[in-house]
């Protein structure tokens, strides 16, 4: 399963607060609509699958969840249908165990009151990790902390620090990139925060490679930092999570406009509803920095 503080795919949370925030501004509260996430990984079992439906905003989160819908995820010519799992509202665990390989057509279908939602997707070649370079400033540079609001602003100072991730490039480059760096902690300001690289969407075939990365190696370079005390100040021990997500343009889509501004949902794949349901490829590591 994919952790949620790499992805913050939200179980539920982003489209159904989205959603019914979207109710607010006509006549009529929309009619609930499924909800539906799932992301299989290329090499791992089958994962569960969250099923939930739309809900106006005076409604508790826990309303959202549907615990009685038909759930059904193909691989290839694979059915495996899937049952609630117990005590865990809106979740639906696989009855049959199948590992989702490269290249391989996958889709779901839920059905409920009714309603049907579908979606396809494929699963991408694996990715992997080859290895982490972390470089940090040699002393700290001076910053301006500030609250999002920009009511709560001092001056301090912070270790700049620059993580480069390293992997295989597939044979063909056709799919996307998700590669974030999670630091044990927020960094305190707006400001700053907007300023680093912590996270990126993008074409795999856009990243650098080139001969003094190593046969076939791809890079991505991302910076965050950590605040001190003082300018003398050493850095602080810390670890530092580090993760790489390859998928497709469905996923890219998804990721991109979560923090779109001008839209209410986020862009899924899901017909007949709203949601994700992707194959994806993940590595994260952890990494000690600092001490």
């Amino acid at each position: 399963m994919v952790r949620s503080w790499v992805w913050e795919v939200g179980r539920l949370g982003v489209w159904v607060g989205m959603l019914a925030f979207a109710a607010c501004d006509v006549a009529e509260p929309e009619a609930a609509r499924l909800v539906v996430e799932a992301f299989v990984e290329t090499g791992r079992t089958l994962p569960t699958v969250t099923v939930g439906q739309t809900v106006g905003l005076e409604a508790a989160e826990s309303a959202a969840a549907v615990e009685d819908a038909a759930v059904v995820l193909t691989v290839a010519r694979d059915e495996i249908a899937y049952e609630p799992v117990p005590g865990a509202a809106g979740r639906y665990g696989p009855q049959a165990e199948r590992v989702a390989e490269e290249g391989e057509r996958i889709g779901i279908e839920v059905t409920w009151q009714g309603q049907r939602a579908v979606a396809v997707s494929r699963m991408p070649t694996p990715v992997a990790l080859d290895s982490v370079r972390v470089a940090p400033a040699a002393v700290p540079v001076e910053a301006v902390f500030a609250d999002s609001l920009g009511l709560d602003v001092r001056e301090g100072f912070l270790y700049p620090i620059t993580v480069t991730l390293y992997w295989q490039a597939p044979a063909a480059d056709t799919a996307w990139v998700r590669t974030r760096l999670g630091p044990p902690a927020a960094f305190p300001s707006a400001v700053v925060d907007f300023l680093l690289a912590t996270d990126a969407v993008q074409p795999e075939a856009d990243l650098a490679t080139g001969s003094d990365l190593g046969s076939g190696l791809r890079a991505w370079s991302g910076v965050y930092a950590v605040p001190v005390a003082s300018r003398d100040a050493p850095l602080p021990a810390h670890d530092l999570e580090v993760a790489l997500l390859r998928s497709g343009p469905d996923y890219a889509r998804y990721a991109l406009s979560r923090t779109d501004p001008d839209r209410r949902e986020p862009v899924g794949n899901v017909e007949g509803g709203v949601g994700i349901a992707v194959g994806i490829s993940v590595d994260r590591r952890t990494v000690r920095v600092g001490g």
